[in-house]
């Protein structure tokens, strides 16, 4: 329970921002992901940058097709 408790440390906004583009390049860790969640289910400023982010990474996708 302890390491679960450790996993969900909150993190900044800023923190997640990095989070959210290194997700568009890589897989993020088991603990990264529940600490992105986390974040995500408390700030809508943080959510709609990763709204963002996807609908910039689609419509660059559609642009070189």
């Amino acid at each position: 329970m302890l390491k679960l408790i450790q996993l969900a440390r909150f993190i900044n906004c800023r923190q997640a921002a990095r989070m959210m583009s290194d997700a568009q390049e890589r897989p993020l860790s088991l603990a990264d992901r529940i600490k992105l969640r986390l974040h995500l289910h408390w700030c809508a400023a943080c959510t709609r940058y990763g709204q963002q982010l996807a609908f910039m990474r689609s419509a660059l996708r559609r642009y070189r097709e």
